[in-house]
This record gives structure tokens, C-alpha cells and sequence, in this order.
């Protein structure tokens, strides 16, 4: 649905940090430790889950995902801008934690065969893995009223224009 390459333009904008999260799931190509990710094991993340590490975590089509607990206390004890790029399962995690000082957002498409064709034609997913993210992108369309803000991302750039506009008006009510 565009979440990551519209949470990157943001950061190359200078509107934000974006936080790296952890995943267990396999690096695609071209992706870097680090950089795009933080690969674990399943041993490290259920090690780190365990001492409390993350502030945020998921399960998504068989892998798990978190977010550093002490990466988000560090950003917003300098008074920095987060942005997050977590899930409807995340969304809801952290609602309650920062009830007067976040903006979130549904990034959708304006179709589920659109969302299909975006997938197949990217060429990193089996067909399988596929079917299991439109099943779970179904299941996060029913939950999308949650959320401030619904993006529809026909187009890439309108879309982030969109965004773009909602967070700086956001960060100048805030003060930020």
C-alpha cells in the first residue's frame, strides 16, 4: 500500500526520524541490515521481547516485527518527530501510550486488485506470500476507521503531498 516508500520520502524530507524496526523475516534484495531493517533472529527477538525491549511488536504473515523501546524514548526526549511504519496491530499498541501527541494514518489502495497487481508486479513475493498479504491487508481495511487520517495511494506523489501537508500542519499547531 506504500507505507515504506512514503515513510522514506518523509524522512529524506527532514520531516521526521523514522525508526528502524526489527523483523525476523528474511532481508529482500537490496535491503540492509541496519538500514532498512533490523534482521533478528527468532532466538534475539523472543530474547529481547522477554527483557521488555520493545515498545511495539507484531506478528505479520508469519514473522515478527518491534519496535526498540529505547529508540522512541531517546527521539522524543530530544523533541523529535517519529515516524512510524507499523501496522493497524502497532497503530492500536501505541494509541494509548501517546493519547495527545501523535498523527496517524491508513495508507490504503483504492482497490484490493490494485493492492494485488502492486505486489505481483514488484516480483519479491511468491504467490503464496502474496495471497497471505491481501488476506491481512482485507483484515487491516476493516479497521482503517480507526485511524486519523485514510490515504488513498493512487498516485505516489499526490499521496505524499497529502501526507506532507498533514504533518507539517501537525507539527505547527504542536509547535514542533
Amino acid at each position: 500500500m506504500g507505507k515504506t516508500t512514503l515513510c522514506k520520502r518523509l524522512q529524506e524530507a527532514h520531516i521526521g526520524q523514522n525508526l528502524i524496526t526489527c523483523t525476523t523475516r528474511p532481508a529482500r534484495s537490496g535491503e540492509i541490515d541496519g538500514q532498512h531493517y533490523y534482521f533478528l533472529s527468532n532466538e534475539k527477538f523472543k530474547q529481547d521481547l522477554a527483557d521488555n525491549k520493545f515498545i511495539e511488536t507484531a506478528e505479520v504473515h508469519g514473522y515478527f516485527y518491534g519496535i526498540r523501546r529505547q529508540y522512541v524514548e531517546q527521539e522524543l526526549a530530544n523533541n523529535k518527530t517519529l515516524i512510524l511504519n507499523i501496522d493497524v496491530q502497532g497503530a492500536a499498541t501505541l494509541r494509548p501510550l501517546f493519547p495527545n501527541n501523535h498523527i496517524d494514518f491508513f495508507i490504503d489502495t483504492a482497490s484490493i486488485e490494485t493492492l494485488h497487481e502492486r505486489l505481483k508486479n514488484r516480483s519479491e513475493d511468491s504467490p503464496d506470500v502474496i495471497k497471505l498479504r491481501l488476506a491481512e491487508a482485507e483484515s487491516e481495511r476493516i479497521r482503517k476507521d480507526e485511524f486519523q487520517h485514510v490515504l488513498i495511494n493512487d498516485d505516489l506523489d499526490t499521496c505524499y503531498k497529502e501526507l506532507e501537508n498533514y504533518i507539517t500542519a501537525y507539527r505547527k499547531e504542536q509547535h514542533v
